[in-house]
């Protein structure tokens, strides 16, 4: 098996170099031009020249794997694939808003068994690697104590902005917690939230119709500090197929359930639909 140690110990020497690019456009009098991809979803050309500079990295760190972007090409192998996001969080990035970061995962045939998520604005690095842990800079991440109540939970979610046909549901399921949590949080990066819900600075995290980019990395962070991951009605998590995404500290994670299963009612149908990846 490749040393997955070792490679973590390349990316986190050698992605700064990616985020210091980043940096030098962040926050000036002109910020760094962006367009629509998609309906609400921004990439600007910092995206395109990181995720270029990245795919070098990876080629050289192991030029055997597939390479998935969120910008550029998308390729899954049977055995190695990299999947990269250089800035999850573009619309807080070309506004001046600290909130983004690099994420790369490697998948062994499909499974998530590495990931990293880089913060230039803070220099931090979460990193995990399948059976050793996760980390917080050189810090290993402790499986995070929890009281178990719900009203002591901090929760963090994203706008449903690609599912306008189950949009609804989420108004629904944020009107059902907001009395039952301490708060909801609406960062606007996916890969940064989780990693967050990892480290045990939140409890919860629900989102519907991420994509492999968004959530890859975090998910190993996630499986190394036991975090419950599943669907929205308590039903297995696939990162290529699920079209919803409800994870949580173990004691929490079925009373996340039951208000995620309840708002979402009316839409499971359409929520038990497999999208493709990409």
């Amino acid at each position: 098996m490749t040393d997955l140690l070792h490679i973590l110990q390349e990316l986190t020497s050698r992605i700064p170099e990616v985020g210091a690019y980043q940096l030098r456009s962040f926050r000036k009098p002109e910020p760094p031009r962006g367009y629509l991809k998609n309906s609400r979803e921004v990439v600007s050309e910092i995206d395109i020249k990181s995720e270029e500079m990245i795919r070098v990295i990876l080629s050289e760190i192991m030029s055997e794997a597939a390479f998935y972007g969120e910008e550029t090409d998308r390729s899954i192998s049977e055995e190695w694939t990299w999947v990269v996001d250089p800035i999850d969080g573009t619309v807080n990035y070309i506004s001046g808003l600290g909130q983004w970061c690099i994420s790369i995962a490697l998948l062994y045939r499909r499974r998530p068994v590495l990931g990293l998520i880089y913060v230039p604005t803070t220099g931090e690095f979460y990193t995990a690697a399948d059976q050793h842990g996760a980390h917080l800079g050189d810090t290993r991440l402790p499986i995070m104590e929890f009281t178990g109540v719900m009203s002591d939970a901090v929760l963090a979610t994203g706008m449903p902005f690609r599912s306008p046909d189950i949009a609804h549901g989420f108004f629904v399921c944020t009107e059902d917690l907001l009395p039952e949590c301490r708060e909801i949080r609406r960062m606007g990066s996916a890969a940064l939230d989780l990693a967050n819900l990892g480290a045990g600075f939140y409890q919860g995290y629900w989102e519907t119709d991420l994509q492999i980019y968004d959530i890859a990395a975090a998910l190993v962070i996630l499986q190394e500090q036991g975090i419950v991951i599943s669907d929205f009605f308590g039903g297995p998590f696939d990162l290529f197929t699920s079209r919803s995404l409800a994870a949580a500290h173990p004691r929490i994670h079925g009373n996340l359930i039951e208000h995620t299963s309840r708002g979402y009612a009316p839409y499971r149908d359409l929520l038990q639909d497999r999208i493709t990846a990409g």
